[in-house]
């Protein structure tokens, strides 16, 4: 592709298969330094990325020579390789089918980056914007449910 400008953000979420706790301190350290990897290989930049128990939340921006279903495919796939093949874990780990992706203007990033930063507090204290939790669709979010 011949150069262009782009400035595209993008916040995934994606969840573990049958949405179980499976994401340890252990398990999340090496889903994070995975995914990482599989960005800076794919020239993504990540701007936030956090795990919790049950599900990830990462803004990225990602190049528009990459389909962004290519995009979530490799990096949900190496991570959950990695994990299998190098933690002994008591049953194998895996992401549930398909993800959630919203675009982000560049005037939301702050907002969306303390978001994800915050999730261990927000699911504990449950202040949780409906719009970017979503993994599967239900439809549009309607507005008093935005966060």
């Amino acid at each position: 592709m011949s150069k262009i400008y782009w400035q595209l953000f993008y916040h995934f979420v994606w969840k573990t298969k049958n949405r179980l706790p499976l994401i340890s301190e252990e398990v999340g350290e090496t889903v994070l330094r995975c995914i990482r990897r599989k960005c800076d290989d794919l020239a993504c930049t990540i701007y936030a990325i956090e795990t919790v128990s049950d599900h990830v939340h990462m803004l990225v921006s990602v190049p528009p020579s990459i389909s962004l279903s290519d995009f979530i495919m490799n990096v949900k796939g190496a991570s959950s390789h990695l994990v299998n093949h190098s933690l002994e874990l008591e049953s194998p780990f895996s992401w549930q089918r398909g993800c959630g992706v919203l675009t982000i203007s560049g005037r939301e990033k702050p907002r969306v980056i303390e978001y994800i930063q915050s999730q261990q507090r927000r699911h504990e204290s449950g202040e949780l914007w409906a719009s970017l939790e979503c993994t599967e669709s239900d439809g549009p979010v309607p507005e008093e449910r935005r966060g």
